[in-house]
C-alpha cells in the first residue's frame, strides 16, 4: 500500500483488515434478489394474508406504527393499505 500521490502524510497509511465473506455479504445476487422481490401495482388486487406472510418470511417485521425501515404495518379499512418505511403500498 501506498499513500495518495502528492499527499504529505506518506507515513500514515490507512490499512482496512477484513475477510472476503464480509465484504461479499453487502452484494446481492441476483438470485437472491428475484426470489425477495415482491411486484406490486396501483390498483392491483392482493390477498392481504399472503402478501403479509411473504412480507414476515423477508423479515419485516409487523408493528402499529412504521418507524423505522424493516417494519410493516396494516391498516384495515375498505381499500388496504400495507405502509412499508415510508412508502405506502396498498390493494385498491
Amino acid at each position: 500500500m501506498s499513500a495518495k500521490p502528492g499527499s504529505s502524510k506518506a507515513s500514515k497509511a490507512l490499512y482496512i483488515v477484513t475477510c472476503p465473506e464480509a465484504l461479499s455479504e453487502l452484494v446481492v445476487s441476483k438470485q437472491r434478489l428475484d426470489e425477495r422481490t415482491l411486484s406490486l401495482a396501483v390498483s392491483q388486487t392482493v390477498d392481504i394474508v399472503e402478501t403479509e406472510k411473504t412480507l414476515r418470511e423477508f423479515g419485516f417485521e409487523q408493528v402499529d406504527y412504521v418507524y423505522e425501515p424493516g417494519q410493516f404495518a396494516v391498516r384495515e379499512s375498505r381499500n388496504t393499505r400495507i405502509k412499508m418505511g415510508t412508502m405506502a403500498y396498498g390493494n385498491r
